[in-house]
């Protein structure tokens, strides 16, 4: 019985899929000859607007190359500036927490600065060490032609693992920096289809520990890093692009105290989450992260637990 209902639902998917493609050729044809008819009736030749588009296409992917070569070029030395900031954050919570005895023996603090597991979802590449827990990946996706193509989507989720055992028992609160070093490009067709491009990036600081009867549990948090779209109405020829160079040093979990109840000497997982996202119409996405030297990092967690005692 099960057998037999999936390959009924195979089947009526199909029948669905079918008359859905059918069913946006046919309009597809009919804007197409709707706006020939309307181009002749303005004195436009479609041939020349077709050269003409062609032409733009051109210029778009010279500038999406110029722009990708420049933020390439600069990779190098955004790691250099974001590896700096880590080291002069670590020294500012060093001069807080190392040198004022009031916090002690009440608080405990610590960095964990290497990941113990780094889950991807798509290509690419990981490596963990001290401060580094890099991922290389990439998330893009294209729809075009000249019925404009289907909507496509492409997502890619990163989870950085960390395990800490707290010494003492106490409310737990966890802060992170996720480090972006790539590029996030948008471009709609050129081809009077109109059209639409949208990439989003967002990391989540979780905390997970299972309790004296075995259940888990957990608190997270979740930011939204990045938020772009683009695009054109039916008619519009010249299309759009737009290209960002992301260098920057987010920081995850400071949005509210976690306050999490922990337990002493049991393992609290510590998952630090990014997930890529991009949509297009008859368009191009991408965010890159695996192009030359390219990374997403998150080169520490800083800990602390609070006895409320001493």
């Amino acid at each position: 019985m099960l057998m037999q209902a999936r390959e009924t639902a195979r089947k009526n998917r199909r029948r669905t899929e079918l008359f859905l493609s059918q069913r946006q050729r046919a309009g597809s044809l009919f804007k197409k000859d709707l706006l020939e008819r309307s181009l002749r009736a303005a004195g436009i030749d479609p041939r020349l607007l077709a050269e003409q588009q062609q032409r733009d296409q051109k210029a778009v992917t010279k500038y999406l190359t110029v722009e990708r070569k420049r933020a390439l070029a600069a990779a190098r030395t955004v790691t250099r500036q974001q590896e700096k900031a880590v080291r002069d954050r670590k020294k500012r919570w060093d001069q807080i927490f190392g040198k004022n005895p009031s916090l002690s023996p009440a608080v405990v603090s610590q960095y964990l600065d290497t990941a113990s597991e780094i889950v991807l979802s798509g290509e690419g590449t990981t490596s963990i060490a001290a401060g580094r827990n890099l991922a290389q990946t990439r998330a893009d996706v294209s729809s075009g032609g000249y019925l404009g193509g289907p909507m496509k989507g492409a997502l890619i989720n990163i989870d950085w693992h960390f395990v800490w055992s707290a010494p003492q028992n106490g409310l737990l609160n966890a802060t992170t920096f996720l480090q972006l070093n790539g590029a996030s490009w948008l471009a709609v067709n050129p081809d009077c289809n109109g059209g639409i491009a949208e990439s989003s990036l967002s990391g989540t600081l979780g905390l997970t520990q299972w309790d004296t009867s075995g259940q888990p549990q957990h608190d997270a948090e979740t930011v939204e890093l990045i938020d772009q779209e683009i695009q054109t109405s039916w008619g519009d020829s010249l299309g759009k692009v737009q290209y960002i160079v992301l260098d920057e040093t987010d920081t995850v979990g400071t949005g509210r105290a976690f306050q999490f109840p922990v337990l002493a000497e049991t393992p609290i997982l510590i998952t630090v989450s990014a997930q890529l996202y991009v949509f297009v119409w008859n368009a191009q996405a991408a965010l890159d992260f695996l192009s030359g030297a390219y990374r997403l990092n998150v080169p520490f967690v800083f800990v602390s637990v609070n006895s409320g005692v001493g």
